[in-house]
């Protein structure tokens, strides 16, 4: 996964046809999961499939990639994708946001790679 650690690095995110953005926080088991399921999502599907994945490390909670995504993502009260620590998932079409999943570390990676495929119109 390639990281997003400005805004500039968001701005090349938003560029690609098929962008899959992974929210982490060091402070969250369940972003662990989330990453151990997502490691062996982009495995499989880099390969085969016309996805760029990114990772976010939000820990801290302020910064210039913090704020870019925060404003990209304009959630309003609904904040669950960067504050929850689940390991979310922000799916995107050249910038534009097609899809979510709040915790990926409850599926399998099959399930989640179903998913990804479903949402960006893309037939295995």
């Amino acid at each position: 996964m390639k990281p997003i650690l400005s805004k500039d690095d968001l701005d090349r995110m938003r560029m690609e046809e098929n962008a899959v953005l992974f929210i982490w926080v060091a402070w969250s088991i369940q972003a662990m999961h989330s990453e151990r399921v997502m490691r062996e999502v982009t495995a499989a599907i880099q390969p085969v499939a016309p996805i760029v994945f990114f990772r976010a490390d939000l820990t801290d909670g302020e910064g210039e990639a913090w704020n870019a995504i925060r404003e990209w993502l304009d959630q309003g009260d609904d904040d669950r994708l960067t504050h929850a620590g689940c390991g979310s998932l922000v799916l995107a079409r050249r910038g534009h946001v097609i899809g979510s999943m709040l915790y990926a570390g409850d599926s399998s990676p099959s399930v989640v790679t179903d998913f990804l495929f479903k949402k960006f119109g893309i037939s295995k």
